[in-house]
C-alpha cells in the first residue's frame, strides 16, 4: 500500500521544494497537505493532493486531527517555533485507529475490531540556529560575536543534540536556545517511546527525525515562495545599507 504522507508548510520556501520533490518522485503515493491560503496553481500542480484548509491552531479540529491520525509519516516544515502545532501532530500521530476485519456478514458488521498499531513517523524541520551562540555576545564570553566556539557537535551523539536545548542543572543564567522549545518536544516524544518499547506496551509506535539545515539559498520548487529569507537579505544589507561586507571582531566564525 503506497504510503500517507502528511505536509505542513507546503507553499513555504522549504517545505514547498520538499513536497514538490515527493510528489514528483512518488506520484502514487498518498498526499495530505495542510493550507492556509490556497495558491491559483497548487491544485492544478499537484492534482491529486488533499487539501485541508487550516492553520496551524487548527490541527485539533477533527477533519484535520483524522487526516494526521491516517498518516503514515507527517514532514512538519511550517513554523518550526511553533509548539502548540507540534504537540498536535504527536496527538494525532499517536491515536489509536480502529478498523474492521472480516468477516463482513450480510447486515454490514464485522466480528470484531482491530487495533491499527502499525509505526509512524514524524520528521520536524529545526535548522542550526539551535547551535548559535547568538545569546552569548558579552565581550568577556568566548562565543561572543566573531569569535569562534571550539565546540564540535555530532549528529549521531545523544549529548550533542540534547545538551543544546535540555537546561543544565544549575540554570540561573541558562536561556532557551533558538528553536530550542520545540525540538525538547520532540526529544520528550523520543523518550515515551523509549519508555513504552522497553515496557513492551501495545500502542502505535512514533518514531521522530529532527532536520537542522543552515541558510538555505537557491530558487525554491514549490509554488509558494521561491526565495530563502536568509540570502537575499545578506545581500540587501551589503549593497544597499552599509555598502560593504563586514566582519566581527576576529571574524572566525
Amino acid at each position: 500500500m503506497a504510503p500517507k504522507i502528511f505536509l505542513t508548510g507546503a507553499t513555504g520556501y522549504i517545505g514547498g521544494s520538499v513536497f514538490h520533490t515527493l510528489y514528483t518522485a512518488h506520484p502514487d503515493w498518498s498526499y495530505t497537505v495542510l493550507l492556509r491560503t490556497v495558491p491559483p496553481t497548487f491544485s492544478d500542480l499537484y492534482p491529486a493532493a488533499n487539501i485541508i484548509r487550516g492553520d496551524y491552531d487548527s490541527l485539533d479540529a477533527p477533519s484535520t486531527a483524522a487526516a494526521i491520525s491516517d498518516a503514515d509519516v507527517v514532514v512538519h516544515t511550517g513554523n518550526s517555533d511553533h509548539a502548540p502545532s507540534l504537540r498536535a501532530l504527536l496527538r494525532g500521530l499517536k491515536k489509536v485507529v480502529f478498523f474492521a476485519t472480516t468477516p463482513l456478514y450480510d447486515d454490514g458488521s464485522t466480528s470484531k475490531t482491530t487495533m491499527n498499531l502499525e509505526t509512524k513517523y514524524l520528521i520536524h524541520l529545526s535548522g542550526t540556529g539551535i547551535l548559535s551562540d547568538y545569546q552569548s555576545s558579552s565581550a568577556s564570553s568566548s562565543s561572543s560575536a566573531g569569535t569562534l566556539n571550539p565546540r564540535i557537535y555530532s549528529d549521531v551523539s545523544l549529548a550533542d543534540n540534547t545538551d543544546v536545548f535540555l537546561p543544565p542543572a544549575d540554570d540561573t543564567d541558562w536561556k532557551e536556545p533558538l528553536h530550542g522549545e520545540t525540538e525538547r518536544i520532540v526529544y520528550e516524544a523520543w523518550r515515551r517511546e523509549e519508555d513504552a518499547k522497553e515496557q513492551e506496551q501495545e500502542t502505535v509506535r512514533v518514531r521522530t527525525a529532527i532536520m537542522r539545515p543552515p541558510d538555505i539559498y537557491g530558487r525554491g520548487l514549490g509554488v509558494g515562495r521561491k526565495t530563502s529569507a536568509y540570502m537575499p537579505w545578506f545581500v540587501r544589507e551589503i549593497l544597499g545599507v552599509k555598502g560593504e561586507a563586514e566582519v566581527e571582531t576576529l571574524g572566525s566564525k
